[in-house]
């Protein structure tokens, strides 16, 4: 009785041993996936402001899939994505748009190298008056130790996921 006894908390131990590392590799995963998206919505915010939309795009995949209730889009390079972005962008000044909130940011991991994310924007004008809100599904790659963002669904707000 005693060795299965020690046999068992042998066991468990390995175990614990092999899942603790595995289990703190997955939050590292998760937080650098989420700074992905954050810095990704922080470029938004400068793009609008600069008009450069080469900071946006260098968090995307080639291709990179943009999917909206009215239209689907695939950008072959982020050059691509760029040469539509930028009069959006000048668009989106033009009608006050100053910064945004993200409210809600929920991520989950796939695999090593997959994730989803979801979220809940709401954008400003300057002065602090409500631009618009919508809700955001993404799904990420882990490229060459980088994770990008391989699409974009834009929805409505109450279709938000909750991942976590």
């Amino acid at each position: 009785m005693r060795k299965r006894a020690s046999t068992a908390l042998g066991v468990c131990c390995w175990l614990v041993m092999v899942a603790v590392p595995d289990l703190a590799a997955a939050q590292d995963e998760k937080q650098a996936a989420t700074q992905v998206l954050v810095a990704y919505f922080g470029a938004f915010v400068e793009a609008v402001r600069s008009g450069d939309p080469a900071p946006v795009a260098q968090h995307l995949t080639e291709p990179f899939v943009s999917i909206e209730p009215s239209r689907t889009a695939v950008y072959a390079t982020r050059a691509d994505y760029e040469a539509w972005l930028k009069p959006v962008l000048a668009a989106v000044k033009d009608r006050g748009y100053h910064h945004a909130d993200w409210l809600q940011v929920d991520l989950k991991l796939l695999s090593k190298e997959l994730a989803i994310a979801s979220a809940l924007l709401v954008r400003y004008k300057s002065d602090n008056s409500e631009f618009g809100r919508t809700g955001a599904t993404y799904q990420l790659r882990k490229v060459e130790d980088r994770w990008r963002i391989i699409s974009v669904t834009t929805h409505d707000t109450a279709a938000v996921l909750k991942l976590n």
